[in-house]
C-alpha cells in the first residue's frame, strides 16, 4: 500500500524506453514486484529495469499462465506444496516456499532463507540477493517458516 500511494502522490517518474528503464535500476538492489506479481507486467520492463541493476530479487505465482511473462531466470516459482516445488524443480526452476517449521525444509534442494529469524537474520534481502531465479550461481531454492501477522493463518498444504 505505501508503495500505491507513493505512486499516486506522484513520486514515482514517468518514464519510457530501455535506456531511461535502466538508468532508474542502475546501481541499485531491484525488487520485482513490490505491488503485486511481476509477472503481469511485460518481461521488457523487467528485463531494461535490472540490465544495469546491481541485484534483484523477484517471486511470481504466475509461472503456469500462459498469459504472464515468468522467466525462469528472473523469478523464483512461488510454490505452495512439495509437490508444486517438485514440479518446478523438475523444469529447472528455483523456487521460493513458505513452510510451517525448520523441519519441513527438503533437505538437499531448499536452504532457509539468510534473512529469516531461523537463519539468524544473517543478512537482508537488500544484500542478499538469492532469490534472482536462476540468474544466480545458487542451485537451492529458499525456503522460510510462516511468520508476521499471518503466519497463524498458514496452513501447510498436503504434498
Amino acid at each position: 500500500m505505501i508503495t500505491y500511494k507513493a505512486y499516486k502522490a506522484g513520486k514515482y517518474p514517468a518514464i519510457t524506453g530501455h535506456d531511461a528503464i535502466a538508468a532508474l535500476g542502475a546501481g541499485r538492489m531491484v525488487r520485482i514486484g513490490t505491488y503485486g506479481d511481476g509477472a503481469a507486467v511485460p518481461s521488457y520492463i523487467w528485463d531494461s529495469l535490472i540490465s544495469k541493476a546491481k541485484g534483484h530479487t523477484a517471486y511470481s505465482h504466475q509461472s503456469g499462465i500462459e498469459s504472464a511473462s515468468f522467466d525462469p531466470a528472473i523469478y523464483m516459482q512461488s510454490a505452495d506444496s512439495e509437490a508444486e516445488a517438485q514440479a518446478a524443480w523438475d523444469k529447472g526452476h528455483r523456487t521460493f516456499r513458505v513452510i510451517d517449521r525448520i523441519e519441513s525444509l527438503i533437505t538437499g534442494k531448499e536452504i532457509l532463507c539468510p534473512a529469516s529469524k531461523e537463519a539468524g537474520y544473517l543478512t537482508q534481502c537488500i544484500t542478499c540477493g538469492l532469490c534472482a531465479g536462476t540468474s544466480t550461481k545458487s542451485p537451492k531454492s529458499i525456503a522460510i517458516v510462516a511468520h508476521g501477522a499471518g503466519a497463524g493463518n498458514f496452513k501447510r498444504k498436503a504434498a
